[in-house]
């Protein structure tokens, strides 16, 4: 039973990931970097290492998603 919702969870964020184009994922990644440093710089230096930790999440998402549209 929790075998089967589990793969129905992933065959639907596979199916979301699928329908989103590329781009937002760079671009949320791009923008993170700037806002890190800010937050960083502004004293907040936990919540400027979190932020900096979704630059690479944001883009191996990227990358995930165009292996999905290519079929890879």
């Amino acid at each position: 039973m929790k075998l089967m919702r589990m793969k129905k969870r992933h065959e639907f964020l596979e199916r979301r990931i699928e329908k989103t184009p590329v781009t937002p994922w760079v671009v949320a990644a791009a923008l993170s970097i700037p806002l890190s440093l800010t937050l960083f710089a502004r004293g907040k230096k936990l919540g400027g290492l979190l932020v900096g930790l979704w630059t690479p999440t944001l883009l191996n998402a990227s990358i995930y998603n165009r292996l999905l549209k290519t079929g890879a």
